[in-house]
């Protein structure tokens, strides 16, 4: 008897045709006659229950009987010929000359080439085979990746498996594969982070906010995403987990977002209010003499007194505010801030000091509608401008030829990026500029008003 075990690697490529990729099929013709059974019954289920992505590995020693010769590399299977009738391509199947609407056209904005889409396909394979595969092969994966630029396939391992290199051989070229030594297997990593993950309530009573933890193959080591990182908490991690693991600053996807951040709030955070006045992004993270701390956004944004929210939650009171017309548009609120800003979403950097721009300069600014544009260039300083909200003073205008700021964008953290990670403050986004672009209120050029004027108006300085 064969033993067949389905993992992931069935592709539908369209209605009635499925490509499967199958790993340690048996040779001989008692292989032929049994697998396509199983094949054209797991294929058939799938298409009926519309399953787009499933894969089909065979045995690779384990339950196979003895006499059995194994093929361990991957073998692409076709199964148009083979599949029942009622799964044959029909005459109303699309077509690359007949879509499927008259008339209708197909987007092709981020299509990935064929080579990335074949690189991701061998990672898919690999990382399958290497989390399900026989001891051997478990505990010499370690890890795999497409390359930083795309062009080949990252592979980590403890130990020579033929099985795994020849998994991806199926669907690249042996010259695209670049294969790194490791220590520990992926196997032993995931183990570990299952082990952070149950280890949370116990880190944060010893004053480790763990926001985010698992594997990280360029390290072989599991990173452990601390809030408010500092030497003493790091240390805390080593001596929990050893080398194994290493605490880096809790920036990591799925730990917050700016759309549901928690405090100690971030700059760059949605914001709304409770009177319905629309949404903004909060501004840097400032500090006072006396260590209360302080966050900022557009002057134009919220009025006196408002009640300020991040997804429902209340974040802090409007009680500084310019004048609303010939002067700074900021306005401040006592938040129980800290000296991070969301660049992205869910990535965010840590506050590295502050400094106006100069022209010419390239920066950066992060907000709710547009996320992180960079590459902006400073055209001019200390401008007095007017826009739909007023006329304000001491903003600096930056450019770029591309979609530079839209509505909700307002309050959100100008800086420069700096090489360590961290950014220095250069001033918050005050407003798009005429003539606009892409969307109603959108524009290449965007005033913010300088670091300088924010701290001066209202007597603190950058977290």
């Amino acid at each position: 008897m064969i033993h067949v075990k389905f993992m992931a690697g069935v592709r539908r490529e369209g209605r009635g045709v499925v490509t499967v990729s199958i790993i340690g099929l048996m040779r001989g013709p008692q292989a032929r006659r049994v697998v396509p059974k199983k094949v054209r019954r797991r294929a058939g289920r799938l298409l009926a229950g519309g399953v787009a992505l499933v894969a089909l590995v065979g045995a690779s020693g384990a339950g196979a009987p003895a006499h059995a010769s194994i093929v361990p590399s991957p073998s692409p299977v076709t199964l148009a010929s083979v599949l029942p009738s009622p799964w044959a391509p029909g005459p109303n199947a699309p077509t690359a000359e007949r879509p499927v609407k008259p008339g209708a056209s197909v987007s092709t904005i981020g299509a990935t080439s064929p080579l990335e889409q074949r690189l991701d396909e061998a990672a898919h394979a690999v990382s399958v085979l290497g989390l399900s595969g026989s001891p051997a092969v478990r505990g010499a994966y370690a890890g795999v990746s497409l390359t930083a630029d795309r062009s080949g396939l990252d592979l980590w391992l403890t130990a020579a498996a033929p099985a795994l290199t020849q998994a991806a051989a199926a669907f690249v070229s042996p010259d695209l594969m670049h294969v790194h030594p490791a220590q520990l297997s992926y196997e032993v990593l995931d183990a570990l982070t299952t082990r952070v993950a149950g280890d949370v309530p116990a880190l944060e009573a010893a004053g480790v906010y763990v926001t985010n933890a698992g594997p990280n193959e360029d390290r072989n080591v599991v990173l452990i995403g601390v809030r408010d990182l500092t030497p003493a908490k790091a240390a805390t991690v080593h001596a929990r987990y050893g080398d194994a693991a290493a605490a880096v600053a809790g920036t990591g996807a799925g730990a917050v977002s700016r759309q549901a951040d928690s405090e100690p709030w971030w700059g760059g955070d949605v914001i709304g209010n409770d009177r319905a006045e629309g949404l903004c992004t909060l501004g840097p993270s400032f500090i006072k003499s006396d260590g209360s701390r302080y966050s900022m956004t557009a002057g134009h944004c919220f009025s006196q007194g408002s009640n300020l929210t991040n997804n429902y939650v209340y974040l802090g009171t409007v009680t500084g505010r310019y004048p609303y017309d010939g002067q700074v548009d900021a306005e401040i609120m006592p938040v129980d801030a800290q000296n991070f800003d969301y660049r992205t979403d869910t990535t965010a950097a840590m506050q590295s000091g502050a400094r106006n721009a100069s022209r010419n300069s390239l920066v950066c600014k992060s907000g709710i509608r547009t996320n992180e544009v960079c590459d902006l260039q400073v055209t001019a300083l200390n401008q007095m401008v007017r826009d739909e909200y007023g006329t304000f003073l001491h903003q600096d205008l930056a450019n770029k030829n591309d979609l530079a700021t839209g509505p909700g964008d307002s309050g959100g953290p100008v800086y420069t990026a700096n090489s360590d990670g961290t950014i220095t403050i250069a001033g918050m986004t005050a407003n798009a500029i005429l003539p606009y672009s892409y969307c109603d209120r959108c524009s290449k050029q965007v005033s913010f008003t300088e670091y300088t004027y924010l701290a001066a108006g209202f007597g603190v300085s950058i977290l």
